[in-house]
């Protein structure tokens, strides 16, 4: 298997194609009738299905940690790289509709690179050395929406923990891409968009500066208004986030409108959404003048106080449970 793999990303599979082909010509004929030679176009087609199916195919296998080293090592990584550049972002969608060409490769490629560097820091670093991340970067400016897609979810979990992918990243001018990408009407686009962010920004002051130095405040904000509940939870995130970087920046957030859908995901039925959302307001509280407003803004502090409330008696009852079960262990003699 390691010297398939190896051979058929290496030579970006011309010669997988190749012993098709002979195997094809040397076979006896299905019909007495010839048949017409495959068009260019078939021919394109036949060639990017084999390589859509093999990126899906190393995608499921390195969802297993013990599988994404071999699969690095097979020369897997440089190959799926190379296949990010069959799609051009910037090329004109076609004239007969659908998906620009190569787009579907690139999307499986993309989310073949997530799986192996899932929670893997030489393959992270891997990718980085192999230049896998520039082509990323640019697949963000693709207008197929799936593609994008695939390239900020590759790029968040590249960022992830690791500041030397998020410098290039950040250095590779992605920047104003992604905070265009947290505007989408698009709710997969938004929200892998606002999680590269929330990972770039982890940790990282510089990194959080320049993010709102490209005006990424405003669409985050208004990210609390999405129907997509794990954006508006990326979104408080990143706000409570946001409010550690300057002081400013604490009264910026209130005044650009933050609190009242913030004290409306603390009546969420969501247990995390109601925890980030109560993890930005108490940020924002922090800031003496910001409290006055979280305080008008719709019986907030009523809310803020019922949730800690409820937090803490479901920890109370937790503990006890606990105690509970140690006593019974105890008591009994099995």
């Amino acid at each position: 298997m390691k010297f398939f793999l190896s051979n058929f990303f290496r030579n970006s599979f011309v010669r997988f194609f190749d012993r098709v082909e002979v195997f094809l010509h040397f076979s006896p004929p299905l019909s007495l009738s010839p048949s017409p030679p495959p068009s260019q176009l078939q021919q394109r087609n036949s060639g990017e299905d084999v390589e859509k199916e093999a990126c899906f195919i190393l995608g499921l296998l390195a969802i297993k940690q013990e599988h994404q080293h071999a699969i690095a090592d097979a020369g897997a990584v440089p190959g799926l790289i190379a296949l990010l550049g069959r799609h051009c972002p910037t090329a004109p969608p076609p004239s007969g509709g659908g998906p620009p060409p190569g787009a579907s490769v690139v999307r499986r490629a993309a989310d073949a690179i997530t799986n192996l560097a899932h929670e893997n820091v030489v393959i992270k670093a891997r990718i980085r050395a192999d230049n896998g991340i520039a082509p990323l970067v640019a697949l963000l400016e693709s207008p197929d929406a799936k593609v994008q897609r695939a390239a900020a979810g590759a790029l968040r979990t590249l960022a992830f923990k690791n500041e030397e992918n998020k410098n290039v990243i950040v250095e590779g001018n992605a920047l104003p891409t992604l905070v265009q990408m947290l505007k989408s009407d698009d709710p997969g686009v938004h929200y892998e968009a606002v999680g590269v962010v929330g990972n770039l920004v982890h940790s990282s002051q510089h990194i959080k500066r320049r993010v709102l130095e490209e005006g990424a405040l405003r669409p985050v904000i208004g990210l609390l208004s999405s129907k997509c509940g794990e954006s508006q939870r990326e979104a408080a995130l990143l706000l409570g986030q946001f409010a550690t970087t300057e002081p400013d920046y604490k009264a910026k957030i209130v005044q650009r409108g933050a609190v009242p859908p913030l004290v409306e995901m603390l009546s969420a039925n969501d247990a995390q959404l109601q925890e980030m959302a109560a993890f930005a307001l108490g940020r924002l509280a922090q800031n003496a003048d910001n409290q006055a407003g979280v305080v008008q803004a719709g019986k907030s502090s009523f809310r803020l106080l019922l949730f800690f409330r409820e937090r803490a008696s479901e920890r109370a009852g937790s503990e006890r449970a606990k105690r509970k079960r140690k006593k019974t262990k105890k008591n009994s003699f099995f």
